[in-house]
């Protein structure tokens, strides 16, 4: 993040930016993830981040001087809701029980859930190494052509929705293979024993199922003042208003959270002892 991406002004006073961290995200399916960005100047420490959802946008920003903080604590880590698991199992064979029925067994089968797996494959194939930039490019140009209009070449925004289709073509190909379409045929062990492993899967790759934690708290000398906290609870989030940058504050950890565990205690204190030293030391 440079300076002009900052929606926070920095004062006249010669305040500059030392070091931006990208210590939470908090991964959404058809938007851009929210970030919250952990800025340090050679004045201040904030916490900002900012999003946008389909009828509004939101900002967040927590700051406190450098003079005034106290302490640190970190904590980053995984947690799995394994009561939440039943649920999902039920309410996904209980929905497969009636699309099955009312669709004659002709909707669930190998080649549906083949076609529900190609969007996500042909996606990770087209951006990956294997495939080179100019190649890429014709790939696109023939969509381009085929729909008569140019379309936005991001291939991270169609992961979102060939993602589900995926997890869709996995439970399907599972339930055909446990619960065989022939008439006179009878439930497989093995089959059902791959259904549940794909439930499993899928319970450990939702969002919000399978979460890794990142929680940051600055302490204040002063008591008129909290610090900066980052819960990584999104219990404490839930709102009726828009809160989409909030989500920042209980998302997951990062590309930098573990640099800024290791790195912020030193880098304060360096700053505080060193002076303009310190700050040299640890500006972009």
């Amino acid at each position: 993040m440079t300076t002009h991406d900052l929606f926070f002004q920095l004062c006249d006073s010669d305040e500059y930016v030392i070091r931006t961290y990208r210590c939470s995200k908090f991964r959404r399916w058809f938007h851009e993830p929210v970030v919250g960005f952990l800025t340090i100047t050679n004045k201040r420490v904030i916490f900002h981040s900012r999003s946008s959802s389909f009828t509004s946008k939101s900002l967040l920003l927590t700051e406190m001087p450098l003079e005034d903080i106290a302490g640190l604590s970190f904590y980053e880590g995984s947690t799995i809701n394994w009561l939440l698991f039943p649920v999902l199992c039920i309410v996904s064979s209980v929905l497969m029980f009636f699309l099955d029925m009312f669709s004659f067994k002709l909707l669930i089968n190998y080649f549906t859930a083949l076609f529900l797996l190609i969007p996500l494959a042909f996606l990770r194939i087209l951006g990956s190494n294997i495939i080179s930039e100019s190649m890429r490019n014709k790939v696109f140009d023939l969509f381009d052509r085929a729909l008569g209009k140019s379309i936005d070449r991001n291939i991270g925004r169609y992961i979102p929705y060939a993602r589900i289709s995926a997890y869709v073509g996995l439970i399907f190909f599972a339930w055909r293979y446990a619960f065989p379409s022939e008439p006179d045929s009878s439930p497989s062990l093995v089959g059902m024993l791959l259904l549940l492993a794909v439930y499993v899967f899928l319970f450990v790759s939702t969002s919000g199922v399978y979460r890794r934690s990142f929680s940051l708290l600055i302490g204040s000398r002063s008591m008129k003042d909290k610090g900066i906290f980052i819960p990584g609870d999104t219990l404490q989030l839930l709102s009726t208003r828009d809160t989409t940058a909030l989500r920042a504050l209980g998302a997951s950890p990062a590309e930098d959270s573990t640099r800024v565990i290791n790195e912020l205690g030193a880098l304060l204190m360096d700053i505080r002892q060193l002076g303009d030293l310190g700050i040299q030391k640890w500006k972009q």
